[in-house]
């Protein structure tokens, strides 16, 4: 019986086992797969709130030093020329762009000729010559003058440095720069474009809501985050970023333009932004010196383990007692059979020692 009991059970049970093990694969990756479907829509979301936020204004940029020739007028005046119709050409481009946060005009000394910034309310306010900044030891002016003619500097998102400090609250600024001649060639300063990225930031956070999404800058800082103490990370000398903290998922995050893949740290989706080829404009339409791969942001969504493994073992307890109630039945049946089996048998060696009992009389 027992042997007969083992050939019946074994390749059942086992048969049971692997389709249960098969149904509970397929399940648990389609779970996943219902994760990772929105993950991989709020990367793209995300993204696709950033474009065009450089772009454009590198062209209102080109298009206010190179066409603007009231610009041009004041450009060709020595030192002490009335500079009221550059004033107001700046303040047209500010009041017809909200996100642009202020302009200047820069000597080639790095000293603020002059400025027309944004103010809290909304207007547009002019600088006394007793306000204007020397920001001769800014990167961005430093960069600029390094320019030649035509060439525009993108200058990395980070935070607006107002007279030495990190200006508070927060102020997120990309700025654009692009040095200034007169009509005989002779160089006469720079032109800074301050964009404010907040409002680019607030618009990927609500693209991105509700999703563990993250803004990376080429070097894997925080430029938005749903923790607040990670962003801008590099303004403080801190070392810790996305590539120290998730070494594994930066090697391949930070050399692959997009993609999804699961590690130990979650399923991870991203996508490579870069801000000088979206919309209308592109790095090389501006002549800028900028390669696009060197200005890059990087949209990246992370699923962590416990929510993949909640979502695997959602219907886990369902099949696992559904197999046990399946081997449960099959062990009865294997064991009403066998005992049927040897009833059988009994009864067949019964008739057969009548048989011999009766030949033998």
């Amino acid at each position: 019986m027992r042997k007969r009991f083992i050939a019946w059970f074994l390749p059942i049970a086992v048969t049971i086992v692997v389709i249960a093990a098969l149904f509970t694969f397929l399940i648990s990756e389609k779970l996943k797969s219902e994760l990772a479907v929105p993950q991989r829509i709020s990367v793209q979301l995300g993204s696709d709130a950033l474009d065009n936020e450089v772009a454009r204004p590198i062209n209102h940029l080109r298009s206010l030093i190179q066409r603007e020739k009231i610009v041009q007028a004041v450009l060709d005046e020595d030192n002490g020329a009335d500079v009221a119709p550059m004033v107001n050409a700046f303040r047209t481009l500010l009041s017809r762009n909200p996100e642009y946060a202020q302009i200047r005009w820069i000597g080639d000394d790095g000293m603020e000729r002059v400025r027309v910034e944004r103010t809290a309310d909304g207007d547009t306010r002019v600088l006394p010559l007793n306000e204007l900044q020397d920001k001769s030891k800014r990167y961005y002016v430093r960069n600029t003058l390094k320019q030649n003619q035509g060439e525009i500097f993108v200058s990395p998102l980070d935070l607006n440095v107002e007279h030495g400090q990190i200006e508070m609250p927060y102020h997120p600024m990309i700025r654009l720069g692009m040095r200034a001649f007169r009509s005989d060639g002779r160089s006469n300063g720079m032109f800074i474009l301050n964009i404010s990225a907040q409002r680019m930031l607030e618009n990927f956070a609500a693209h991105t809501q509700g999703a563990d999404t993250v803004l990376l800058n080429s070097d894997g800082y925080w430029l938005k985050s749903a923790r607040v103490d990670d962003e801008w990370g590099f303004m403080f000398g801190r070392k810790d970023n996305f590539g120290t903290r998730y070494p594994e998922a930066w090697k391949q995050i930070g050399v692959v333009e997009r993609g999804q893949f699961e590690d130990a740290d979650g399923l991870w989706s991203f996508v490579t932004v870069r801000p000088l080829q979206a919309g209308i404009g592109s790095a090389a339409e501006a002549n800028s010196p900028l390669a696009d791969d060197e200005y890059v942001w990087k949209v990246v969504s992370r699923i962590p383990p416990e929510a993949l493994e909640q979502a695997s073992n959602q219907n886990l307890a369902g099949w696992i007692l559904m197999t046990l109630l399946f081997m449960g039945a099959l062990v009865v049946g294997c064991l009403v059979l066998a005992r049927a089996h040897r009833r059988r048998d009994a009864m067949a060696e019964n008739l057969r020692a009548l048989n011999r009992r009766l030949e033998e009389k």
